[in-house]
């Protein structure tokens, strides 16, 4: 495989990763997914930034 992160070359909906403030503790996984369509809009479905703190 030369791009193992490529996506599938047809279909209709896209991939969501990691679980959110909204899913049950068992989800908030990185690994957890599930799908949606493109245009779909949510409050727990999106982009997280994350910023590691040292001392």
């Amino acid at each position: 495989m030369s791009d193992r992160y490529k996506g599938p070359d047809n279909g209709t909906d896209k991939v969501i990763r990691g679980g959110s403030w909204y899913h049950a503790p068992s989800e908030m996984r990185v690994s957890n997914r599930d799908y949606a369509k493109p245009f779909t809009k949510s409050p727990y479905i999106g982009f997280r930034v994350v910023r590691s703190v040292s001392n």
